[in-house]
C-alpha cells in the first residue's frame, strides 16, 4: 500500500509544532479598490480596474478569464510583485505599500509562494536543485531540505526525474517542478498563475486535487488562475475577470476534499509520434 505523502507531512508538522494559530475571520490578503494602468505611447491600458477581493484563510479560490483579461496582473499585485496605480493591497491587515524591502523578502521567502506561468526554473539546475535552492536560501537545514524536496517531487510524480534539468523535461513536467518548489516552502498562501496550462486533463486534475488537499490538511490558502472550467468544482470560491474587472461567479460551494493525493495519479505525456 502506497502511503499518501501528505500523511508524512502532517506527521512532521505535528512533531515540529509547525501549525500556527491565525486570527479567525480576517482575510490573509485583501485588495481594496485596486487598479493598474500601463501607458503604451499615448494609449492607457487598464489592466486591472477597481478590484475588491478578500482572500480568506484556508480557502481555495479560482480566477477564470480569457487571455489578456488581467488575471496575471492581478496575481502580481496580490503577491506584491507589482504595485497598484490606485487602491491598496493588504497582507494580514498591513498595507503592502508600507513594507520595507526586508519585509518583502521575508514575505516572498516564507509566507507567499508563487507559481509562475512561465515556470521560472534555472536552466543549469536539476529539478531537485530548483526545488531545493529556495530552501537553502531561507536557511533550512540540509536534512530538512532533502526531506522536503524529495517529498514534494514525489507528490507531483517527478521523483524519478529529480536529476533532470529543465531542457530534459516536458512543459508539463517543468510546470510540476515549479509547483513543487512553491509547495516545499510551506507558505501560508500559494498564488498560482495558470498552474495547469501545460498539463493534460489527468495531471491537471491531480494538481488541483493536491491544492484541495493542502487547503484541507494545512489550512493553506490557494489562489489559482485557470482556463480549464472542468476543474472549478474543487474551488471554494470562483471569480470571473473580464477586461480587468472582477465579479464573483460562485461562492460557498463547500467543496469536499478530494481523495488523498497519490503520486500514481500523475502520468507522463505520451511520446510524440512522427
Amino acid at each position: 500500500m502506497i502511503q499518501n505523502p501528505y500523511d508524512r507531512i502532517k506527521q512532521r508538522l505535528a512533531r515540529d509544532g509547525a501549525s500556527v494559530e491565525r486570527p479567525a475571520g480576517s482575510p490573509i490578503i485583501e485588495a481594496a479598490h485596486i487598479s493598474r494602468e500601463y501607458r503604451i505611447g499615448s494609449d492607457v491600458v487598464h489592466a486591472v480596474q477597481n478590484v475588491d477581493l478578500k482572500v480568506g484563510r484556508g480557502r481555495f479560490i479560482t480566477l477564470v478569464g480569457r487571455s489578456g483579461s488581467g488575471k496575471t496582473t492581478l496575481m502580481n499585485l496580490l503577491a506584491g510583485l507589482d504595485h497598484p496605480t490606485s487602491g491598496q493591497v493588504f497582507f494580514e491587515g498591513r498595507d503592502m505599500a508600507a513594507f520595507s524591502e526586508k519585509e518583502f523578502i521575508e514575505l516572498r521567502r516564507r509566507r507567499i509562494g508563487v507559481v509562475f506561468q512561465g515556470f521560472a526554473l534555472l536552466p543549469l539546475l536539476s529539478a531537485y536543485e530548483n526545488v531545493e535552492l529556495p530552501l537553502r536560501i531561507s536557511g533550512v537545514s540540509a536534512r530538512e531540505r532533502s526531506d522536503r524536496t524529495r517529498e514534494v517531487l514525489e507528490m507531483v510524480g517527478l521523483a524519478r526525474r529529480a536529476k533532470h534539468r529543465p531542457f530534459e523535461l516536458s512543459g508539463g513536467e517543468q510546470q510540476r517542478v515549479s509547483i513543487a518548489r512553491a509547495v516545499a516552502m510551506r507558505p501560508d498562501v500559494i498564488l498560482a498563475d495558470e498552474p495547469t496550462g501545460e498539463l493534460d486533463s489527468v495531471n491537471a486534475g491531480a494538481i488541483f486535487g493536491l491544492f484541495r488537499q493542502m487547503v484541507a490538511t494545512r489550512d493553506m490558502t490557494i489562489v489559482a488562475t485557470t482556463h480549464d472550467r472542468t476543474l472549478l468544482d474543487m474551488a471554494d470560491e470562483i471569480y470571473e475577470i473580464h477586461d480587468g474587472s472582477l465579479s464573483m461567479r460562485q461562492s460557498g460551494r463547500s467543496a469536499q476534499p478530494s481523495a488523498p493525493t497519490d503520486t500514481t495519479r500523475f502520468r507522463r505525456p505520451a511520446p510524440a509520434t512522427q
